[in-house]
């Protein structure tokens, strides 16, 4: 399970009671949540441990800590097939799920590494096939039309986008991602590797990637730079 909390002032995410109230609703969501994703609203009747519901726990929270608090998202994953890899950064202000399918919990690491990749990188898909085909022809259709305007022979332009949509989607798709750990890696090829020596095959499924407020505040615009420099260094 995957949660965003928010309350209305950093010194509130510093108190032990507030890491209680995050562990107590990411515990309920965890072992009687629907799958997939939602917010408060959806879990609104979901029991929650010592009694109540969902509802009544965070309207309890506010009462007890002050402020409001309000369960914005979450997402919760179940794998059949594979196992689930998690990574949380810079005091819980980003949080990545990643499932894995042929992995198991031995795989730990790559897990991890992967979950990681996703919280530095910010990839939107796991691979292009994912990507609308009214997408690729907008890009298309942008990436030409610069290449016209700066004056490029018409018989070369078709080669310019080509060249320009391989970058976009080693930007955008994970598998075409270079590993931010390891410069002379793709993900794709860290996958065949880590497949290789485990001697079966392992294939990225989906994973979820939550920044604590986007869409709301603009003041973590340049979190993911300052997350992707600290993972590359090994922090």
């Amino acid at each position: 399970v995957l949660l965003e909390l928010n309350c209305e002032t950093d010194f509130v995410t510093k108190t032990d009671e507030f890491s209680s109230l995050v562990s107590t609703a990411g515990t309920a969501l965890l072992h009687a949540g629907p799958g997939g994703e939602g917010d408060g609203d959806l879990v609104a009747g979901l029991s929650v441990e010592g009694g109540g519901t969902m509802a009544e726990f965070l309207k309890e929270g506010v009462a007890s800590i002050g402020e409001n608090l309000g369960l914005r998202r979450f997402v919760r994953l179940e794998s059949t097939d594979g196992a689930i890899g998690s990574y949380v950064h810079a005091g819980g202000k980003i949080g990545v799920v990643v499932e894995v399918a042929g992995a198991q919990a031995a795989d730990e690491e790559l897990l991890r590494s992967l979950a990681m990749q996703i919280a530095a990188a910010i990839p939107r898909c796991v691979g292009r096939q994912e990507v609308s085909p009214e997408e690729i022809e907008k890009e298309r259709d942008i990436f030409a039309a610069q290449a016209r305007s700066s004056g490029k022979p018409e018989k070369v332009v078709d080669r310019i986008v080509d060249g320009k949509m391989d970058k976009y989607f080693r930007e955008i798709c994970l598998l075409e991602q270079e590993y931010v750990r390891d410069s002379d890696l793709t993900v794709a090829a860290l996958l065949e590797q880590a497949a290789e020596k485990k001697g079966s095959g392992l294939e990225i499924k989906r994973f979820f990637r939550f920044q604590l407020g986007e869409g709301v505040e603009r003041k973590t615009a340049n979190l993911a730079d300052e997350v992707a420099a600290q993972i590359a260094q090994g922090s």
